[in-house]
């Protein structure tokens, strides 16, 4: 049993996130709690570290990208979500991680739904030429 600093209730140590140096002094329900507050609070850090944490990118590299892409998404040229708290999403190779542009979200679920796969995407096109 181990009490968490933050509700001081006794709790088994399975209740504990591990860390490096063991567990954690917070239990999994108050850190989980912890972490969305601080989200909540600092949606730019957080999407910082998501970028970093995810792709390698920072929030320069991202908006430079964008620049590059006139603001618009890379298949579509829709313009960035102006005035919204949507940004547009972040493509990569899922085996190598590199980062390939940013897409709105329509584009990025439609290229997810066709597997990635170039060739299904030239199939689709085709279809849509002759139909």
């Amino acid at each position: 049993m181990k009490t968490c600093t933050t509700c001081n209730n006794a709790k088994p140590l399975s209740e504990y996130h591990k860390h490096k140096n063991g567990l954690r002094t917070q239990c999994k329900s108050c850190r989980n709690a912890y972490l969305k507050q601080w989200a909540t609070a600092n949606p730019d850090k957080r999407r910082a570290q998501k970028y970093r944490h995810r792709y390698g990118l920072t929030v320069e590299q991202y908006n430079s990208t964008l620049k590059e892409q006139n603001d618009r998404c890379a298949i579509c040229q829709r313009l960035n979500y102006e005035n919204s708290e949507q940004f547009f999403l972040v493509d990569h190779n899922h085996t190598t991680g590199e980062v390939l542009g940013l897409l709105c979200r329509n584009c990025n679920t439609a290229i997810g739904l066709l597997q990635d796969d170039h060739q299904i995407v030239g199939q689709a096109a085709y279809y849509l030429r002759t139909a």
